[in-house]
């Protein structure tokens, strides 16, 4: 199998270096290396500011990955063994440029690198860690839900390299819409998903139980999966050598067990994926080549003009994307705004009265009156608000796919004007990536589960004066704290309808921005490349553009055998 899956990356990458393409080649080499040296990728994915690269620092032992309070991770990362700690780029297509590890922030950091301006196409860290010895690769990712759009594309962009995924969510706040949107879009493909609660050492022991019970609720809800075993852990007291041992050494243990286990399935999987878009991509080169030779070449000209006319439409497009993303937005909070006012001015009244009459049936006093009086505020809370959960996640459903569809059809508008040019092949991809943006035909995924409070949280302080509160009876005191609980709990939870529902859409949005730019530009390139070989071509002589022709159709009719022969690739 081994030679096999050598064998067809090696005639993937003859095949795209006598098409010229390079970036397919260098694609092709670098999958190679990757299995024949056993490597396998472990994503570290997560919302901005969970602390991903802190912990990556952590697992390998050196601060390498740059943090900081703005985003940090452009590009994503990737951690590799090596017997001394070394760096280096790859600028687009080009070849490696070893750099210093100590500056790769100006590479990797939004600060210096913004929105990527510099090009950068890869980035690996050679670490001589014992935990990446064994063929682990860790990869750092951009920040989802960034309020840098390139962040989330970049990371987004290295999905299909994904082998494994190591979520690092938290306790304040637990998961998000768009790491769960991440994760919806991950993982039917990857089978090891392990969850990491960060800053364990910034909640009290209660508050991460809730958190984690929290986070296994909402995987097996909304992704239908079950969620391996929770982590919890605090990566800056690993680094600083202080505090609890917490999970470190069940984490690394399961690591290991992952490579142990299924690193041969892993890499087979990887094999296949990188396969399968390689050999889509260089059938759609192909063909674009051949139609080069065959069409004269100022109506090759007038076409790319064409498609350099149509990308700036689509930049343009992008733009409109986000104003109407805006105004939908807007739009959004503004109409669930006017319900949840009226929902709160309906349901306060009554809750108050419901804790009130319980409160008035208990009859401990001090800590034990708190804990129940907590109990009871979060229970009420969660009774009043979850009937209006059910009819308002309902409607942000249906608004979702409103919404949405209204931004797909700008998208739809520009493949509707390449199809006239007759550029079909070229649309595959991205019809793709807008039916998987716009998610129209699915039925509502919002999942809302209302964010506990936790009634036993308290610190020694709090059950000292709870304890004073009891002995001087000072009941109404404890019971106000209770009333103003249940107050936030109505609160905050009868808002999340209306953000999660945004932060969806805005992860749509990129998808579909994304979905826009790498299409049309991936186009022109592969357009500009055809036209500058046919011209060469026929500037050599009719017996050159035979030539060419003959072995364009052997080119094709190779890659056809390489797919029938591998069984791991499916037909483009």
């Amino acid at each position: 199998m081994a030679e096999e899956s050598e064998a067809t990356l090696a005639i993937l990458e003859r095949i795209a270096r006598t098409l010229g393409d390079e970036r397919s080649a260098l694609d092709a080499a670098a999958l190679a290396a990757r299995v024949k040296e056993g490597r396998y990728f472990v994503a570290c994915v997560g919302q901005f500011k969970r602390g991903k690269s802190t912990l990556l620092n952590a697992l390998v032992g050196e601060r390498i990955l740059p943090v900081g309070v703005l985003p940090v991770t452009t590009v994503p990362t990737i951690l590799r063994y090596g017997d001394r700690l070394r760096a280096r780029i790859r600028f687009g297509a080009g070849s490696w440029q070893e750099v210093d590890p100590r500056s790769i922030a100006q590479f990797t950091s939004q600060e210096l690198n913004p929105d990527n301006v510099r090009g950068v196409a890869g980035i690996e860290v050679f670490v001589p860690s014992p935990v990446l010895s064994g063929g682990l690769c860790l990869v750092d990712t951009p920040g989802v839900g960034s309020v840098f759009r390139n962040n989330t594309e970049a990371t987004r962009d290295f999905l299909p390299q994904i082998d494994a995924v190591l979520v690092v969510a938290g306790a304040d706040p637990p998961v998000s819409e768009s790491e769960l949107s991440l994760l919806e879009e991950i993982g039917p493909n990857v089978e090891h998903v392990l969850v990491v609660l960060n800053k364990a050492d910034r909640v009290t022991l209660q508050e991460m139980s809730a958190a984690r019970d929290f986070t296994a609720r909402i995987f097996r809800d909304r992704l239908g999966r079950a969620a391996e075993p929770i982590y919890e852990v605090s990566a800056i007291e690993r680094l600083e050598g202080v505090g609890r041992a917490r999970d470190w050494g069940r984490l690394g243990e399961r690591l290991r067990s992952i490579q142990a286990g299924a690193g041969a399935a892993l890499l087979e999987a990887a094999r296949e994926r990188g396969a399968t878009r390689l050999a889509a991509r260089l059938a759609a080169e192909i063909q674009e080549q051949r139609a080069a030779l065959q069409r004269p070449l100022a109506e090759t000209a007038q076409r790319i003009e064409r498609l350099r006319e149509l990308t700036a439409a689509g930049e343009r497009a992008v733009l409109d994307l986000r104003a109407l993303f805006q105004a939908e937005a807007d739009r959004l909070a503004e109409e669930f705004g006017a319900r949840r006012t009226r929902f709160l001015a309906e349901v306060q009244p009554v809750a108050r009265e419901e804790l009130r009459a319980a409160l008035a049936r208990i009859t401990s006093q001090g800590l034990a009156r708190r804990s129940a009086s907590m109990a009871l505020a979060q229970e009420i809370g969660k009774h009043q608000i979850a009937p209006w959960f059910a009819v308002e996640t309902a409607d942000a459903g249906e608004s979702f796919r409103r919404g949405v569809g209204r931004l797909a059809s700008h998208a739809r508008d520009l493949l509707r004007r390449l199809a006239e040019e007759g550029d079909a092949s070229q649309l595959m991809p991205l019809a793709h990536e807008l039916d998987a943006a716009s998610d129209l035909t699915a039925p509502p995924r919002f999942f809302f589960h209302p964010l506990e409070r936790v009634a036993g949280s308290v610190s020694i302080f709090g059950a000292i004066r709870a304890f004073a509160l009891g002995l001087l009876r000072r009941r109404g005191v404890i019971d106000r704290e209770a009333s103003r609980l249940l107050e936030q709990l109505l609160e905050i939870n009868s808002s999340r309808v209306a953000y999660g529902l945004i932060d969806r859409m805005r992860e749509s949005c990129h998808s579909l921005e994304a979905a826009l730019r790498g299409s049309l530009a991936e186009a022109l390139v592969a357009a500009e490349r055809a036209r500058d070989r046919a011209a060469n071509r026929w500037a050599q002589g009719e017996a050159a553009v035979s030539g060419e022709s003959a072995r364009l159709s052997e080119l094709g009719a190779q890659l056809d055998a390489l797919v029938t022969a591998d069984a791991g690739i499916p037909r483009p």
